[in-house]
Protein backbone atom coordinates (compact mmCIF):
# COMPACT_ATOMS: atom_id res chain seq x y z
CA UNK A 1 0.00 0.00 0.00
CA UNK A 2 1.59 3.15 -1.25
CA UNK A 3 0.48 6.53 0.64
CA UNK A 4 -0.03 9.95 -1.16
CA UNK A 5 0.35 13.03 1.24
CA UNK A 6 -2.83 12.52 3.63
CA UNK A 7 -4.53 9.91 1.31
CA UNK A 8 -3.76 6.35 0.84
CA UNK A 9 -3.83 3.90 -2.04
CA UNK A 10 -4.51 0.60 -2.47
CA UNK A 11 -4.71 -2.12 -5.26
CA UNK A 12 -6.54 -5.26 -4.95
CA UNK A 13 -8.15 -7.87 -6.96
CA UNK A 14 -11.48 -9.23 -7.08
CA UNK A 15 -12.33 -12.73 -9.03
CA UNK A 16 -15.79 -13.35 -10.13
CA UNK A 17 -17.39 -16.34 -11.66
CA UNK A 18 -19.17 -15.12 -15.03
CA UNK A 19 -22.36 -17.64 -15.40
CA UNK A 20 -23.81 -15.75 -18.06
CA UNK A 21 -23.18 -17.72 -21.60
CA UNK A 22 -25.50 -15.32 -23.59
CA UNK A 23 -22.76 -12.57 -22.60
CA UNK A 24 -19.31 -14.10 -21.87
CA UNK A 25 -18.59 -17.75 -21.86
CA UNK A 26 -17.70 -19.40 -18.77
CA UNK A 27 -14.80 -18.31 -17.33
CA UNK A 28 -13.47 -16.54 -14.03
CA UNK A 29 -12.47 -12.71 -14.96
CA UNK A 30 -10.34 -10.67 -12.20
CA UNK A 31 -11.15 -6.94 -11.46
CA UNK A 32 -8.75 -4.79 -10.58
CA UNK A 33 -10.05 -2.26 -7.70
CA UNK A 34 -7.80 0.73 -6.65
CA UNK A 35 -9.39 2.64 -3.91
CA UNK A 36 -7.81 6.35 -2.61
CA UNK A 37 -8.44 7.63 0.35
CA UNK A 38 -7.79 9.77 3.68
CA UNK A 39 -7.70 6.09 5.72
CA UNK A 40 -4.96 4.02 5.75
CA UNK A 41 -6.55 0.74 6.76
CA UNK A 42 -5.63 -2.44 4.42
CA UNK A 43 -8.73 -4.15 2.80
CA UNK A 44 -10.50 -7.20 4.72
CA UNK A 45 -12.68 -9.57 3.07
CA UNK A 46 -15.45 -10.81 5.07
CA UNK A 47 -17.72 -13.97 5.23
CA UNK A 48 -20.48 -11.92 5.38
CA UNK A 49 -22.46 -8.72 5.87
CA UNK A 50 -21.16 -5.90 7.89
CA UNK A 51 -23.75 -4.82 11.09
CA UNK A 52 -24.09 -1.80 8.94
CA UNK A 53 -24.91 -3.39 5.92
CA UNK A 54 -27.05 -6.01 7.14
CA UNK A 55 -30.31 -4.42 6.70
CA UNK A 56 -29.61 -4.32 3.02
CA UNK A 57 -28.73 -8.02 2.40
CA UNK A 58 -30.33 -9.43 -1.25
CA UNK A 59 -32.26 -12.72 -0.65
CA UNK A 60 -30.59 -15.61 -2.83
CA UNK A 61 -27.51 -13.66 -3.80
CA UNK A 62 -23.57 -14.42 -3.40
CA UNK A 63 -21.87 -11.27 -1.90
CA UNK A 64 -18.82 -9.72 -1.96
CA UNK A 65 -18.15 -7.72 1.02
CA UNK A 66 -14.92 -5.94 2.25
CA UNK A 67 -14.59 -3.37 5.08
CA UNK A 68 -11.56 -0.52 5.05
CA UNK A 69 -10.86 2.62 7.13
CA UNK A 70 -12.67 4.32 4.50
CA UNK A 71 -16.17 2.39 5.36
CA UNK A 72 -17.80 -0.95 4.35
CA UNK A 73 -18.84 -2.13 0.79
CA UNK A 74 -20.88 -5.31 -0.49
CA UNK A 75 -21.77 -6.57 -3.79
CA UNK A 76 -24.40 -8.56 -4.52
CA UNK A 77 -24.80 -10.94 -7.43
CA UNK A 78 -27.82 -12.72 -8.72
CA UNK A 79 -27.14 -14.40 -11.99
CA UNK A 80 -30.84 -15.41 -14.14
CA UNK A 81 -31.67 -16.38 -17.88
CA UNK A 82 -30.76 -13.19 -19.75
CA UNK A 83 -29.63 -10.59 -17.12
CA UNK A 84 -27.33 -10.24 -13.89
CA UNK A 85 -28.76 -8.63 -11.14
CA UNK A 86 -26.33 -6.40 -8.79
CA UNK A 87 -27.05 -4.20 -5.84
CA UNK A 88 -23.80 -2.65 -3.97
CA UNK A 89 -24.34 -0.71 -1.16
CA UNK A 90 -21.31 1.34 0.36
CA UNK A 91 -21.19 2.66 3.59
CA UNK A 92 -18.40 5.44 3.54
CA UNK A 93 -17.26 7.22 6.57
CA UNK A 94 -14.15 9.11 5.01
CA UNK A 95 -14.12 10.37 1.28
CA UNK A 96 -12.92 7.95 -1.36
CA UNK A 97 -12.44 7.49 -5.10
CA UNK A 98 -13.00 3.62 -6.21
CA UNK A 99 -11.00 2.74 -10.25
CA UNK A 100 -12.47 -0.66 -11.68
CA UNK A 101 -10.65 -2.46 -14.23
CA UNK A 102 -11.22 -5.05 -16.32
CA UNK A 103 -10.95 -6.73 -19.95
CA UNK A 104 -14.85 -7.49 -19.99
CA UNK A 105 -17.79 -5.86 -21.81
CA UNK A 106 -20.65 -4.17 -19.48
CA UNK A 107 -23.87 -3.68 -20.91
CA UNK A 108 -25.99 -2.31 -17.85
CA UNK A 109 -29.02 0.03 -16.58
CA UNK A 110 -27.21 1.82 -14.09
CA UNK A 111 -29.99 3.35 -10.94
CA UNK A 112 -28.05 5.11 -8.40
CA UNK A 113 -31.32 3.97 -5.85
CA UNK A 114 -29.68 5.87 -2.61
CA UNK A 115 -27.53 9.34 -2.67
CA UNK A 116 -25.87 10.84 -6.26
CA UNK A 117 -23.17 9.50 -7.29
CA UNK A 118 -19.96 11.17 -9.15
CA UNK A 119 -19.03 8.66 -12.13
CA UNK A 120 -16.48 8.43 -15.27
CA UNK A 121 -16.81 5.68 -17.56
CA UNK A 122 -14.50 5.54 -20.37
CA UNK A 123 -15.48 6.57 -23.61
CA UNK A 124 -18.90 7.74 -22.00
CA UNK A 125 -17.61 10.58 -20.05
CA UNK A 126 -18.39 12.02 -16.43
CA UNK A 127 -22.17 11.16 -15.37
CA UNK A 128 -23.43 13.00 -12.44
CA UNK A 129 -26.59 10.54 -11.43
CA UNK A 130 -29.18 11.46 -8.79
CA UNK A 131 -30.38 9.26 -6.99
CA UNK A 132 -33.22 7.24 -8.44
CA UNK A 133 -32.26 8.69 -11.86
CA UNK A 134 -31.38 5.57 -14.49
CA UNK A 135 -29.46 5.28 -17.81
CA UNK A 136 -28.42 2.00 -19.99
CA UNK A 137 -25.23 2.28 -21.26
CA UNK A 138 -22.25 0.06 -22.70
CA UNK A 139 -19.08 0.26 -22.25
CA UNK A 140 -16.87 -2.68 -24.12
CA UNK A 141 -14.26 -3.03 -21.43
CA UNK A 142 -14.19 -1.91 -17.64
CA UNK A 143 -12.48 1.25 -16.46
CA UNK A 144 -14.82 3.01 -14.28
CA UNK A 145 -14.30 5.88 -11.32
CA UNK A 146 -16.29 6.37 -8.51
CA UNK A 147 -16.13 9.51 -6.32
CA UNK A 148 -17.51 9.25 -2.99
CA UNK A 149 -17.27 13.00 -2.08
CA UNK A 150 -19.21 12.65 1.22
CA UNK A 151 -19.70 10.34 4.02
CA UNK A 152 -22.81 8.22 4.48
CA UNK A 153 -24.38 5.07 2.05
CA UNK A 154 -24.96 5.03 -1.20
CA UNK A 155 -26.73 2.04 -3.11
CA UNK A 156 -26.52 1.58 -6.61
CA UNK A 157 -29.09 -1.16 -8.44
CA UNK A 158 -27.77 -2.27 -11.69
CA UNK A 159 -28.78 -4.94 -14.14
CA UNK A 160 -26.89 -5.89 -16.82
CA UNK A 161 -28.83 -7.18 -19.64
CA UNK A 162 -27.70 -9.54 -22.09
CA UNK A 163 -27.61 -8.12 -25.66
CA UNK A 164 -29.65 -11.52 -26.87
CA UNK A 165 -32.71 -10.26 -24.34
CA UNK A 166 -32.39 -6.74 -25.60
CA UNK A 167 -32.30 -7.30 -29.28
CA UNK A 168 -35.97 -8.91 -29.04
CA UNK A 169 -37.36 -5.99 -28.35
CA UNK A 170 -35.27 -3.88 -30.72
CA UNK A 171 -37.90 -3.84 -33.51
CA UNK A 172 -40.46 -2.04 -31.26
CA UNK A 173 -38.41 0.55 -29.74
CA UNK A 174 -36.22 2.21 -32.40
CA UNK A 175 -34.05 4.54 -29.83
CA UNK A 176 -33.20 0.60 -28.60
CA UNK A 177 -32.58 -0.57 -31.97
CA UNK A 178 -29.91 2.06 -32.40
CA UNK A 179 -28.14 1.72 -29.56
CA UNK A 180 -27.53 -1.77 -29.65
CA UNK A 181 -26.41 -1.19 -33.50
CA UNK A 182 -23.49 0.74 -31.55
CA UNK A 183 -23.05 -2.31 -29.09
CA UNK A 184 -22.55 -4.51 -32.20
CA UNK A 185 -19.70 -2.31 -33.28
CA UNK A 186 -18.12 -2.35 -30.42
CA UNK A 187 -18.31 1.59 -29.52
CA UNK A 188 -19.40 2.64 -26.30
CA UNK A 189 -22.76 3.97 -26.03
CA UNK A 190 -25.09 5.37 -23.56
CA UNK A 191 -29.21 5.18 -24.38
CA UNK A 192 -30.31 8.24 -23.69
CA UNK A 193 -28.86 11.72 -24.23
CA UNK A 194 -29.55 12.93 -20.73
CA UNK A 195 -30.52 10.50 -17.68
CA UNK A 196 -34.01 9.90 -16.66
CA UNK A 197 -35.99 9.62 -13.36
CA UNK A 198 -37.56 6.17 -12.23
CA UNK A 199 -41.15 6.27 -12.96
CA UNK A 200 -43.50 5.13 -10.16
CA UNK A 201 -43.99 2.08 -11.51
CA UNK A 202 -40.01 1.02 -11.84
CA UNK A 203 -39.77 2.05 -8.58
CA UNK A 204 -42.35 -0.12 -7.36
CA UNK A 205 -40.54 -3.11 -9.00
CA UNK A 206 -37.30 -2.48 -7.58
CA UNK A 207 -38.92 -2.19 -3.98
CA UNK A 208 -40.37 -5.67 -4.58
CA UNK A 209 -36.31 -6.63 -5.32
CA UNK A 210 -35.25 -5.56 -2.38
CA UNK A 211 -37.87 -6.37 -0.16
CA UNK A 212 -38.10 -9.86 -1.51
CA UNK A 213 -38.24 -12.61 1.74
CA UNK A 214 -38.95 -15.76 1.00
CA UNK A 215 -37.05 -18.82 0.39
CA UNK A 216 -33.13 -17.93 -1.09
CA UNK A 217 -33.57 -20.97 -3.57
CA UNK A 218 -36.51 -19.23 -5.67
CA UNK A 219 -35.01 -15.83 -5.50
CA UNK A 220 -33.91 -15.91 -8.86
CA UNK A 221 -37.12 -17.13 -10.43
CA UNK A 222 -38.48 -13.96 -8.45
CA UNK A 223 -36.03 -11.49 -9.98
CA UNK A 224 -35.82 -12.82 -13.70
CA UNK A 225 -39.74 -12.02 -13.58
CA UNK A 226 -39.13 -9.10 -12.28
CA UNK A 227 -36.03 -7.81 -13.93
CA UNK A 228 -38.08 -8.48 -17.13
CA UNK A 229 -40.82 -6.38 -15.90
CA UNK A 230 -38.04 -3.03 -14.78
CA UNK A 231 -37.06 -3.75 -18.45
CA UNK A 232 -40.66 -2.80 -20.33
CA UNK A 233 -41.35 -0.43 -17.59
CA UNK A 234 -37.92 1.17 -18.79
CA UNK A 235 -38.69 1.06 -22.53
CA UNK A 236 -42.07 2.62 -21.87
CA UNK A 237 -40.82 5.87 -19.86
CA UNK A 238 -37.59 6.25 -22.99
CA UNK A 239 -39.89 5.95 -25.25
CA UNK A 240 -42.36 9.31 -23.61
CA UNK A 241 -38.64 11.23 -23.60
CA UNK A 242 -38.98 14.08 -25.88
CA UNK A 243 -36.21 15.53 -28.37
CA UNK A 244 -33.43 16.74 -25.41
CA UNK A 245 -34.84 20.56 -24.74
CA UNK A 246 -32.74 23.17 -22.68
CA UNK A 247 -33.65 23.81 -19.27
CA UNK A 248 -32.65 25.57 -16.25
CA UNK A 249 -30.96 23.55 -13.47
CA UNK A 250 -33.10 25.37 -11.05
CA UNK A 251 -36.65 24.30 -13.54
CA UNK A 252 -35.45 20.48 -13.69
CA UNK A 253 -34.83 20.88 -9.89
CA UNK A 254 -38.58 22.52 -8.78
CA UNK A 255 -39.72 19.34 -11.32
CA UNK A 256 -38.34 16.89 -9.19
CA UNK A 257 -39.55 18.38 -6.06
CA UNK A 258 -42.96 18.14 -7.46
CA UNK A 259 -42.57 14.52 -7.87
CA UNK A 260 -41.23 14.04 -4.21
CA UNK A 261 -44.48 15.96 -3.09
CA UNK A 262 -46.38 13.82 -4.99
CA UNK A 263 -44.63 9.98 -3.46
CA UNK A 264 -44.46 12.06 0.17
CA UNK A 265 -48.55 12.73 -0.33
CA UNK A 266 -50.12 9.62 -2.05
CA UNK A 267 -53.46 10.75 0.14
CA UNK A 268 -53.76 14.35 -2.09
CA UNK A 269 -54.33 14.71 -5.52
CA UNK A 270 -52.36 17.79 -6.40
CA UNK A 271 -53.45 20.07 -9.10
CA UNK A 272 -50.47 21.52 -11.25
CA UNK A 273 -51.02 25.00 -9.77
CA UNK A 274 -50.63 23.31 -6.46
CA UNK A 275 -47.39 21.99 -7.55
CA UNK A 276 -46.60 25.03 -9.23
CA UNK A 277 -47.07 27.23 -6.36
CA UNK A 278 -45.82 24.77 -3.81
CA UNK A 279 -42.04 24.62 -5.91
CA UNK A 280 -42.00 28.17 -6.75
CA UNK A 281 -42.57 27.72 -10.93
CA UNK A 282 -45.25 28.98 -13.47
CA UNK A 283 -47.15 25.68 -14.44
CA UNK A 284 -46.35 25.98 -18.21
CA UNK A 285 -42.23 25.26 -17.15
CA UNK A 286 -43.28 22.59 -14.21
CA UNK A 287 -44.75 20.96 -16.41
CA UNK A 288 -42.21 20.73 -19.65
CA UNK A 289 -39.29 20.05 -16.99
CA UNK A 290 -41.52 17.16 -15.03
CA UNK A 291 -42.37 15.54 -18.69
CA UNK A 292 -38.51 15.82 -19.66
CA UNK A 293 -37.44 14.16 -16.63
CA UNK A 294 -40.09 11.59 -16.43
CA UNK A 295 -41.77 10.69 -19.40
CA UNK A 296 -45.56 10.93 -18.33
CA UNK A 297 -47.53 13.89 -17.25
CA UNK A 298 -47.91 15.10 -13.37
CA UNK A 299 -51.75 13.87 -13.78
CA UNK A 300 -50.14 10.29 -15.17
CA UNK A 301 -47.24 10.41 -12.25
CA UNK A 302 -49.33 10.86 -9.48
CA UNK A 303 -52.33 8.74 -10.90
CA UNK A 304 -49.84 6.03 -11.71
CA UNK A 305 -48.27 6.06 -7.83
CA UNK A 306 -51.26 6.42 -6.14
CA UNK A 307 -52.60 3.09 -7.71
CA UNK A 308 -49.56 1.35 -7.28
CA UNK A 309 -49.87 2.14 -3.70
CA UNK A 310 -53.47 1.41 -3.64
CA UNK A 311 -52.97 -2.42 -5.55
CA UNK A 312 -50.28 -2.82 -2.03
CA UNK A 313 -52.38 -2.28 0.30
CA UNK A 314 -55.31 -4.08 -1.50
CA UNK A 315 -52.70 -6.81 -1.26
CA UNK A 316 -51.45 -6.37 2.48
CA UNK A 317 -55.56 -7.07 3.48
CA UNK A 318 -55.00 -4.49 6.47
CA UNK A 319 -57.63 -1.67 5.21
CA UNK A 320 -61.43 -2.16 3.33
CA UNK A 321 -61.22 -0.47 -0.26
CA UNK A 322 -63.14 2.52 1.22
CA UNK A 323 -60.53 2.78 3.68
CA UNK A 324 -57.87 2.57 1.11
CA UNK A 325 -59.83 4.89 -1.16
CA UNK A 326 -59.23 7.79 1.32
CA UNK A 327 -56.20 6.98 1.88
CA UNK A 328 -54.59 7.59 -1.38
CA UNK A 329 -56.64 10.90 -2.17
CA UNK A 330 -60.34 9.57 -3.88
CA UNK A 331 -63.38 10.92 -2.27
CA UNK A 332 -65.32 8.28 -2.30
CA UNK A 333 -65.49 4.26 -3.26
CA UNK A 334 -67.22 4.93 -6.59
CA UNK A 335 -64.53 7.25 -8.15
CA UNK A 336 -61.32 5.33 -6.47
CA UNK A 337 -63.04 1.97 -8.09
CA UNK A 338 -63.50 3.58 -11.26
CA UNK A 339 -59.97 5.04 -11.81
CA UNK A 340 -58.54 1.31 -10.19
CA UNK A 341 -60.04 -0.63 -12.90
CA UNK A 342 -59.25 2.13 -15.59
CA UNK A 343 -55.57 1.10 -14.54
CA UNK A 344 -55.67 -2.30 -13.65
CA UNK A 345 -58.64 -3.78 -15.66
CA UNK A 346 -59.79 -5.29 -12.36
CA UNK A 347 -62.11 -4.53 -9.20
CA UNK A 348 -60.34 -3.43 -6.40
CA UNK A 349 -63.10 -5.82 -4.33
CA UNK A 350 -61.58 -8.95 -6.32
CA UNK A 351 -57.80 -8.08 -5.89
CA UNK A 352 -58.68 -7.66 -2.23
CA UNK A 353 -60.98 -10.73 -1.99
CA UNK A 354 -58.63 -13.10 -3.37
CA UNK A 355 -56.27 -11.61 -1.06
CA UNK A 356 -57.58 -11.60 2.57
Amino acid sequence: MARYGLFSHVKLKMYIRCTSPQLFTHYTFDMEVSISSRAGDDIQFLSELTPRLQPYRLRGASPIVTSAGFGDMAFQHVPGKGFDLWYSTYAITTPATLTGRADIPVLELHIPFRNRMLTRWDGIGDLEMDERQFDLSFTPHVLTEVNFTRTGEYHTFDVHYHKELLQTFAPHFPMLDRFLNRVERGEPASLLETQQFLSPAMIRVISEMLQYDFIDAVAPAFYQSKCLELLIYMLQTVSAVRPVTRFLATDLERAQRASELILENLGRQWSADELARATGTNIFTLKSAFKHLFGCSLFRFGEKARMDYARHLLLEGKFSVTEIALLTGYPDRQNFTKAFKRMYQLLPSDLHRRHK
